[in-house]
């Protein structure tokens, strides 16, 4: 078993992509094995640090070109990218990375080992996808917005210019996410939420569906906020706290650490 093979199965083991990515990746491993020169023009092959892939070149003067679909693409050793996909010069695609069909990308991108990208996915400049991390079908990530280890961006979700998304973090379908918002580690946003600009939204905390957020509110670790609910503009919501469905706070409000807003409440 190469060593390749053992880390998709590893990262399956562990949950950080689903049975299905790793027979994506397996599959794309096998075929994108470097066609061997004649022996009078041996491969060189040495790993690089920074996204474990490999350059390739003759004895002679050992400087090598990078792997990739077009030159000045460092490719790590098993990634794939859809044949009709664009990957500008000076992009980074990390071991067993995922690139699926017309995917589109602005400038050039790293994209982080065994980091998964659906189809009609878009890209933005400078945009950063951590290792794991899966972006989803026709999902949009905004320029210069980064997407951490292991997070996951929903189907059709679109993310503005210079988010922060956690490690870990699962932002739902169709999810609108503002300019320059943060979401830390683990936190959920619910499938259609809405999230204003300059939004902070803490570790572990839940945003139901269809929940909307004005911008510069804060929603404190650990906070749940119900499904339609509503959050005004600088709001802060304390750590722990509970609003209820369809519960709506005004507009520079605060609910306090562990405190609750019953469904449909104003607050």
């Amino acid at each position: 078993m190469s060593n390749d093979t053992q880390r998709i199965l590893e990262m399956l083991s562990e949950g950080k992509i689903t049975l299905e990515e790793a027979e994506r990746l397996l599959e794309a491993l096998g075929a994108n094995e470097p066609t061997p020169k004649p022996a009078s023009e041996p491969i060189i092959e040495r790993a690089t640090t920074e996204d474990g892939g490999r350059e390739t070149g003759d004895g002679g003067d050992q400087k090598g070109e990078p792997i990739g679909p077009d030159p000045g693409v460092k490719m790590g050793a098993g990634a794939f990218v859809s044949p009709d996909v664009k990957i500008p010069p000076g992009s980074v695609i990390g071991m067993g990375a995922y690139i699926g069909e017309a995917v589109a990308v602005d400038s050039a991108i790293e994209i982080g080992m065994g980091a998964y990208i659906g189809e009609a996915a878009h890209l933005s400049r400078d945009c950063k996808i951590g290792e794991g991390a899966n972006i989803g079908e026709a999902a949009k990530i905004g320029a210069d917005a980064t997407i951490e280890i292991g997070a996951v961006i929903g189907e059709a979700a679109h993310l503005s210019r210079d988010c922060k998304i956690g490690e870990g973090a699962n932002i739902g379908e169709a999810a609108k996410i503002g300019a320059d918002a943060t979401i830390e580690m683990g936190a959920v946003i619910g499938e259609a939420a809405h999230l204003s600009r300059d939004c902070k939204i803490g570790e572990g905390a839940n945003i139901g569906e269809g929940a909307k957020i004005g911008a510069d509110a804060t929603i404190e670790m650990g906070a749940m906020i119900g499904e339609g609910t509503e959050i005004g503009d600088g709001a802060t919501i304390g750590m722990g706290a509970n609003i209820g469905e369809g519960a709506k706070v005004s507009p520079g409000s605060h609910v306090p650490k562990g405190g609750i807003v019953p469904e449909g409440a104003v607050w």
